[in-house]
């Protein structure tokens, strides 16, 4: 459910900046290390904690409100059932970023609104029939990220992440719209967020009166929201068909179809990386920094000696996402939650199933969505 994210996050994060020091299996924690995780460990201590097991009522009207935050070190979203006589947390949600990622905080604030998007249509469908919902709310306190939700159709140049998620976030919106449930999107105050205790975590002793346990109270959090619904793309795109579509003639800029080998292309791709941040060093930093949010892997690229296994497997990550650029109107959007495809932190698209619970690599527990019979698609 969630509840203890913000005393939990501290242990969290020390556990995944563990993994990066190599322990064996058998080694002792050194002095500094040992240290710190017992002075996290003291500041989850003495919690206690009474919560109503009983926080709807069949007869009366509902909303969900839901809290998102993102911070440097976490992206958290929790989510709250309210109505004229109370409101209680319902579920909540945290997230690390991955180490090697460098990504800005507005565009983890904007993972946050996602994930909290998620939560929403979700939570809906396990309320469907049971308890009666009349309206959804979706705040941050990231007014970067809002606008990007807001102006979505309007932004082109804000990379594919950017676009993506706020795509994702608009179907979502949709999807409620059509389901006779209006949701709006609004800015709330860092001081009485309660998802900010998800992102930088909080003491026992305080964690038992905070905020979080019923999030932001009385009407006051919507005088400054100003409120906000996003365009749903359905009403001004034309959705494909993903079984009997015929393939675009198309070529992104790897132009897969001009090589009769995928290691060939990888490490053409790779050299052709290498040229475009040597060129984009003389740019100005705005436009430097643009081009690396369209192509991450050019944060990564060297620009002198032999290519690396590093660079090889950056070069695969932009062949793959080049592709299902030209994938994506070809596939209905009901099929993305039939299959479970979701976009990683790189922008590639991939399949969660159940391999996820199995003992392969993360890449291949979740294998990314190409085109079958496409050039070097085996």
């Amino acid at each position: 459910m969630g509840y203890l994210i913000p005393i939990t996050l501290q242990q969290k994060i020390f556990f995944q900046k563990l993994w990066t020091k190599n322990y064996a299996w058998d080694t002792k924690l050194s002095q500094e290390d040992t240290t710190n995780w017992q002075r996290i460990r003291s500041k989850a201590r003495e919690f206690e904690k009474r919560i109503p097991r009983r926080i709807a009522d069949k007869a009366s009207t509902h909303q969900l409100v839901v809290c998102t935050d993102a911070s440097i070190e976490a992206m958290c979203a929790v989510v709250y059932l309210r109505n004229k006589e109370s409101q209680n947390i319902l579920i909540a949600k945290s997230r690390l970023p991955a180490l090697r990622a460098k990504h800005t905080i507005p565009k983890l604030e904007l993972n946050a609104l996602t994930m909290g998007a998620r939560l929403s249509i979700n939570t809906m469908k396990e309320l469907e029939g049971q308890i009666k919902i009349d309206h959804v709310f979706i705040l941050s306190d990231s007014e970067i990220a809002l606008s990007w939700v807001k102006n979505w159709t309007a932004h082109t140049d804000t990379g594919v992440l950017v676009r993506n998620r706020c795509k994702e976030i608009a179907e979502i919106a949709g999807n409620l719209t059509k389901r006779g449930i209006p949701i709006q999107f609004g800015y709330i105050n860092t001081k009485i967020n309660p998802a900010d205790l998800g992102t930088r975590g909080i003491s026992g002793s305080e964690f038992r009166d905070s905020i979080w346990w019923n999030g932001p109270q009385g009407e006051g959090w919507t005088e400054n929201a100003q409120l906000f619904q996003v365009e749903d793309p359905s009403t001004s795109e034309e959705e494909a068909s993903v079984n009997v579509a015929e393939e675009a003639e198309t070529t992104g800029w790897t132009e897969e179809a001009r090589y009769n080998s995928i290691s060939k292309l990888r490490r053409i791709t790779a050299w052709a990386l290498r040229f475009v941040k040597r060129i984009s060093q003389s740019l100005p930093q705005s436009r430097r920094e643009s081009m690396e949010m369209r192509i991450p892997e050019l944060l990564e690229a060297r620009q002198e000696g032999p290519l690396t296994g590093r660079e090889i497997k950056n070069a695969t990550h932009a062949i793959v996402r080049t592709h299902q650029q030209q994938l994506k109107l070809q596939i209905k959007r009901d099929i993305y939650d039939k299959l479970n495809i979701q976009e990683d932190d790189k922008g590639i698209f991939r399949c969660r199933g159940r391999l996820g619970k199995s003992d392969l690599s993360e890449e291949e527990k979740t294998p990314a969505i190409i085109l079958p019979k496409r050039p070097n698609s085996s």
